[in-house]
């Protein structure tokens, strides 16, 4: 079923009369109808699918005006045989009204279902089923609701009161169907996301700045003032001279005077 975003089980249908819906006890635990028209999933097959986690119930209605309404619940689960079928229900939304608010009530503890020859209702003084339609259905007192009803056509509003396929906030107790349907899909769970915020700590760089110490040397500068020294002729120069002189002038016999000058006497 494609109806608000698919995954739907059917697990009523009513449209046309075609399958009588007064059956007993057994009938309603096993299913009855012809799934491609009428029918009923059966009690058990409902139990079974709704055990093991919570499921989403939308009623789909039309009238014989064609105009459509729904009612959806955001849980709707079903006990065992054992605890006579309760029905566990909640979390209505939709446009059609709310014909289910008395199965809410006290819903912790659900309410059994009841057929023409099983009265598991809670008053003591009816039995609802036999008084409303011979309906299989959940009762807590006599209904609101009775979608399971005989299939009365079109009688407009002056139907026997609650005897038809009734929704009763939408058109009242004396108005049966056109075509109901009751779909299950298992409910959407929440995607909680939680995302761990990130903590960035930034451990404060501290930098350490050591003091750059400079040690400047003293610079000794000796200035050594040189000492202006005056050579000495060097060795031998007064002989090389007399010997030049002896030379030139080829005086050689004037070595003997040359030796007295050199001894003190001024040479002329």
């Amino acid at each position: 079923m494609d109806t608000a975003g698919g995954g739907w089980t059917v697990i009523q249908r009513r449209q046309d009369g075609s399958v009588p819906f007064n059956r007993n006890w057994e009938e309603y635990k096993q299913g009855f109808g012809d799934v491609n028209g009428e029918y009923w999933l059966g009690n058990d097959n409902i139990h079974l699918l709704t055990q093991e986690k919570n499921y989403t119930l939308r009623i789909d209605m039309m009238g014989w005006d064609n105009q459509t309404r729904f009612a959806e619940y955001s849980t709707f689960r079903v006990s065992d045989e054992l605890d006579q079928y309760k029905l566990y229900i909640s979390g209505y939304a939709g446009n059609a009204g709310d014909s289910l608010f008395y199965l809410q009530v006290g819903s912790n503890i659900g309410h059994r279902f009841s057929t023409v020859d099983r009265d598991n209702d809670y008053t003591d003084y009816n039995h609802c089923s036999q008084l409303h339609g011979q309906a299989g259905w959940w009762y807590r007192g006599c209904t609101a609701a009775v979608l399971n009803g005989h299939y009365l056509g079109n009688c407009g509003t002056s139907c026997p009161r609650y005897q038809g396929v009734v929704w009763n906030h939408w058109r009242g107790p004396n108005y049966s169907l056109k075509s109901v349907s009751m779909k299950i899909r298992p409910t959407e769970e929440l995607q909680v996301t939680t995302e761990t915020p990130q903590v960035t700590t930034a451990e404060p760089q501290v930098t350490t700045a050591e003091p750059q110490v400079t040690t400047a040397e003293p610079q000794v500068t000796t200035e050594v003032t040189p000492v202006a020294v005056t050579p000495a002729p060097p060795a031998g120069e007064s002989e090389y001279l007399r010997v030049l002189m002896l030379h030139l002038l080829g005086l050689t016999g004037l070595t003997s005077q040359l030796c007295l000058a050199d001894q003190g006497t001024e040479w002329q």
